[in-house]
């Protein structure tokens, strides 16, 4: 559920998910395939881990004629 804190930023509540009967089978089949979706979010989440530039670099944003486009760039001050 969202709701809107005192400085307008949007709060979401924490829902904590409880596993279903089917879960562990799926998290064996998947966690052995190097080509499934958790196998995917894992090597995200470990680029996301390792990249200076995405943990603790600066954000600019780029101009885009399309106003359906958000783009930025993101960079440290070693040029990761």
């Amino acid at each position: 559920m969202l709701g809107v804190g005192s400085a307008g930023l949007l709060l979401a509540r924490v829902v904590q998910l409880r596993p279903r009967p089917g879960d562990a089978t799926v998290l064996a089949v998947q966690g052995a395939d190097p080509d499934s979706v958790l196998a995917a979010y894992r090597r995200l989440l470990l680029f996301r881990r390792t990249a200076p530039a995405l943990r603790i670099g600066s954000m600019e944003r780029l101009a885009d004629p399309d106003p359906d486009v958000l783009a930025w760039t993101r960079s440290t001050d070693t040029g990761c």
